[in-house]
């Protein structure tokens, strides 16, 4: 995993060993200029804070979120999650006073970083694993879809997780999901060989592509 500070003065990358390393840019070279010890059995993901010089990572296996500030590479605040829960998606909320995480024993949990805790959750009512979540740039749509559903469910994130229903049009189990970066449409790609456009605020199908061969990844330009 790579990111970018806002500021593009900064890059850290990840390893499988759980470390971090912040590298400063300097003209045409990029120089080491940090190390952390960030999770237990590797890291599973990082996000830049939309704004300022922060950005978060979560692991793989060891259930931890932690709030880094890229400046220092010294940890703001950490989450702990129950024991073996698997993180799939970690993200700031617009405003950036909050971490959303979600994992697959369908838990959506909303973490204060003031305050350094767990201020809600919201169990998702089914008991199949979720494989995907994806959240919209804005932070208002969270997208989860359950391990070879043909269908995504849509929830709102700026209400509490409230559920706002079903994208339904494929025939087979979709495989990737991708929000437009003004939030407006979203597309879902499936193994029954289209991808289906969706307008979010109506939750209804927008257009649909055909593919001669299995899509796996799918994302807006701009």
């Amino acid at each position: 995993a790579v990111v970018i500070s806002n500021s593009g003065q900064h890059v850290v990358t990840a390893s499988r060993d759980g470390s971090i390393k912040r590298f400063d840019v300097k003209g045409d070279k990029a120089v080491l200029g940090a190390t952390a010890k960030a999770h237990r059995f590797g890291v599973a993901g990082m996000v830049c804070h939309h704004q300022g010089e922060f950005m978060l990572s979560y692991g793989s296996q060891d259930a931890r979120i932690t709030v880094w500030d890229i400046e220092s590479l010294l940890d703001v605040v950490t989450f702990t999650l129950p024991a073996e829960t698997v993180i799939l998606q970690v993200a700031f909320s617009l405003d950036g006073k909050f971490v959303i995480s979600a994992d697959a024993g369908s838990s959506l949990r909303l973490w204060n970083i003031e305050a350094a805790k767990q201020v809600l959750e919201r169990r998702i009512p089914t008991t199949e694993v979720h494989s995907l979540i994806d959240f919209s740039p804005d932070g208002k749509y969270i997208a989860t879809v359950a391990d070879g559903a043909s269908d995504v469910a849509l929830w709102d994130a700026q209400m509490g997780f409230k559920f706002q229903g079903n994208l339904t049009a494929h025939t087979q189990g979709i495989i990737a999901t991708g929000f437009a970066a003004d939030s407006r449409f979203m597309a879902s790609v499936s193994l029954d060989l289209t991808m289906q456009l969706w307008v979010l605020h109506t939750r209804q199908p927008a257009g649909v592509f055909l593919f001669e061969h299995i899509p796996t990844r799918v994302s807006f330009s701009g």
